[in-house]
């Protein structure tokens, strides 16, 4: 936990992600944050006295979960209010804006490829690469009691001997929370599986993009740098 502004932003820039903050109004700033960090799953909560704007892009899938009303996420012109029974997931590299104060959120980061593992092994067929849409889910109570389970479990046991209880070690914690994940996404958004060339191309696109912001970027420009037509850029 941290009064200090200039500290938190690096904190989370350093630990988490690139990220600016904007704190609305006067008083004394606070903001907390614990968490369970196993390298590959990232589970934990936070809040803030002071109402602030904050904007950033996960590294890799999300999901946020207000666990009091009042926060509000934006993903360009969408815009989602946070509280109990409807969390939203996020996107490896899916910019966002969030605007709040006062709120216990909780969070869940998985490494993009162990949730893809637990999407194939759900899904069935060859390996590939699984994209999930930024979206709104709805959270049963029962989802809910889940996560703040994974959330408490590990703190719980936080000691010598059996520190993971129940679930044995790191690995078998970070499995089962993955699977939890890949259940909840496919059940609620749905995934769709990308090949490796549509992958490159629009990566190859967005590069291009950022390298001529100062020129005009017209449709038969980007078809020309992907090497395909519009419906298929469009698709990709």
């Amino acid at each position: 936990r941290s009064h200090d502004q200039d500290e938190t932003r690096e904190y989370l820039r350093n630990n988490y992600a690139e990220h600016s903050r904007v704190v609305h109004g006067k008083g004394r700033f606070l903001h907390w944050f614990s968490a369970t960090d196993t390298g590959r799953v990232i589970l934990g909560r936070g809040g803030r006295w002071l109402r602030q704007t904050l904007r950033a892009a996960v590294p890799h899938p999300t999901l946020f979960l207000s666990l009091q009303p009042g926060e509000v996420q934006s993903y360009g012109r969408k815009r989602y209010e946070l509280r109990p029974d409807l969390a939203l997931f996020s996107a490896a590299g899916h910019e966002y804006t969030r605007t709040g104060g006062s709120i216990d959120t909780l969070f869940l980061r998985v490494e993009s490829g162990l949730l893809e593992r637990e999407i194939d092994a759900r899904v069935g067929g060859r390996s590939r690469r699984w994209l999930a849409p930024s979206a709104p889910i709805a959270m049963t109570a029962v989802r809910r009691a889940e996560l703040l389970a994974f959330d408490a479990q590990p703190r719980a046991n936080d000691g010598p001997g059996e520190p993971w209880g129940p679930y044995g070690d790191r690995e078998a914690f970070e499995r089962v929370v993955a699977g939890w994940m890949a259940d909840l996404i496919l059940g609620a958004s749905g995934v769709r599986s990308a090949n490796d060339l549509s992958l490159e191309r629009v990566v190859r696109v967005q590069r291009w993009i950022d390298a001529h912001l100062d020129q005009d970027i017209t449709l038969d420009r980007l078809c020309a740098v992907a090497g395909i037509g519009p419906r298929a850029l469009q698709r990709s």
